[in-house]
């Protein structure tokens, strides 16, 4: 169980079901020869976390140093969220 303070004041946790908050990004680099592991559990390992506040629209990227548990935030230029991680209806 994670949680994690925005900069807006949300607290984003990653208990919610369905988590809509939470997701992993692969890059073309990582994502080249590993065709064959994208549908396993593995591609966490090899990915970089992402959490959407779904108040402000801020994105929260993992650092590339595993060990690290800080985050790197981003802002949409409208400021509103996406909903990323929520699948098409």
């Amino acid at each position: 169980m994670g949680k994690l303070n925005c900069p807006c004041g949300n607290q984003l946790s990653d208990v919610c079901q369905p988590n809509t908050i939470e997701g992993h990004l692969i890059t073309c680099m990582e994502h080249d020869g590993m065709e064959e592991i994208i549908d396993s559990l593995d591609i966490v390992t090899d990915s970089r976390g992402v959490w959407e506040c779904h108040e402000c629209g801020r994105l929260a990227f993992d650092y590339p140093d595993k060990g690290d548990s800080t985050v790197k935030w981003y802002v949409p230029e409208d400021k509103k969220p996406g909903r990323l991680m929520e699948r098409d209806k």
